[in-house]
């Protein structure tokens, strides 16, 4: 065992080769210990930034880091200990891109979180601070549960599965990076309401494997490179919703949105929202053929439409401004309803 207690700085000159554990005391000065060859089993460390680096593997079993946490291994993963770790800046994990980060079952408390490459990354994060992901490639699955709301500050690339849960009510998820990547199913846990939910997704035919939350502030998605489902458990609630594709625009739950709904599918693709759903304004940035279904009235606003429209309301279809329709437009309000169309539009 090794334990060192430091009222300044501790460094390495040489290798370290510790069997059991090594202690690390040195609140409020830098740890680093960063030799290529060190080979540790065990740290425990309390300091302002720690570099910790290991020829192979080893157990950072919990620390006290009130700023940057740098961990680099030689051969092996980043797994869980016997306590939590509380890192106050960014915790960097540098691991081999076969390995992964299993930190999912202790109360760490992180702030940022950046992963080089990895294949699994589990995080769970206690703070009550929004847990910010910083550029990381992995192979496999990525999974997040927070306290608190979550964004990123990098890209991401997730070559599996995305899981996202938020454990306090009306906590955003914005993850809006415009080069993100996410490959396999995205999944929101709803056992709660949401805040504000971004996702940028630049994968293609990624939009068929998104199940959002079913209760939230407000959702943006951006799915460049894909058609693009709108799917969750059960029916979908927003106050605005915000849609843009590089396909189709379709939907397996209905929609609730009191705002105003705002799809952008390209000229050349289709916008089919045809459940019972309940919109307050809805406008086309642009779409092929678009058809739409409303319970209740419905306002379009400004909408531009290379091909054909067609609006199925159970109360009044309004507008808020112009369409712009270049095929046939097709408005069924039932025979107690009306239809108020007297913008300056092209039909």
């Amino acid at each position: 065992a090794l334990t060192i207690t430091s009222g300044g700085a501790i460094t390495d000159s040489a290798a370290l080769s510790v069997t059991g554990l090594t202690t690390l005391d040195a609140s409020g000065q830098d740890v680093v210990l960063d030799t290529a060859t060190n080979d540790f089993t065990t740290v425990v460390a309390t300091a302002k930034n720690l570099t910790l680096r290991d020829a192979n593997v080893a157990t950072l079993d919990k620390a006290s880091i009130a700023q940057d946490l740098t961990l680099t291994y030689g051969t092996g993963g980043v797994a869980e200990g016997s306590g939590a770790l509380l890192v106050g800046g960014t915790a960097r994990f540098n691991i081999d891109a076969g390995q992964s980060v299993a930190l999912g079952t202790q109360s760490h408390q992180f702030n940022t979180v950046e992963v080089s490459t990895a294949t699994n990354v589990t995080i769970k994060d206690t703070s009550t601070g929004t847990l910010t992901l910083g550029a990381s490639t992995l192979t496999g699955d990525l999974s997040i549960t927070s306290a608190a709301s979550i964004e990123d500050s990098g890209t991401l690339v997730v070559g599996g599965t995305t899981d996202i849960d938020t454990t306090t009510a009306i906590s955003n998820v914005v993850l809006d990076d415009a080069a993100n990547s996410f490959t396999g199913a995205f999944t929101f846990a709803n056992t709660k309401s949401y805040g504000a939910v971004n996702i940028t997704n630049t994968k293609a035919a990624a939009g068929g494997n998104l199940t959002l939350p079913r209760d939230m502030t407000s959702l943006t998605l951006s799915y460049g490179n894909s058609a693009l489902n709108l799917n969750s458990t059960g029916a979908i609630t927003a106050d605005t919703l915000t849609v843009t594709s590089g396909g189709a625009i379709t939907q397996s739950k209905t929609l609730t949105v009191s705002g105003t709904s705002t799809f952008d599918a390209g000229a050349a693709n289709n916008i089919t929202l045809t459940k019972s759903n309940d919109f307050g304004t809805v406008a086309v940035t642009s779409g092929k053929d678009v058809s739409l279904t409303d319970a209740n009235a419905i306002v379009l606003g400004k909408s531009t439409i290379a091909g054909t429209l067609d609006v199925t309301a159970g109360g009044a279809i309004t507008q808020s401004d112009k369409l712009t329709v270049s095929g046939t437009s097709t408005f069924d309000a039932g025979a107690a309803n009306n239809i108020t169309l007297t913008k300056s539009n092209d039909f």
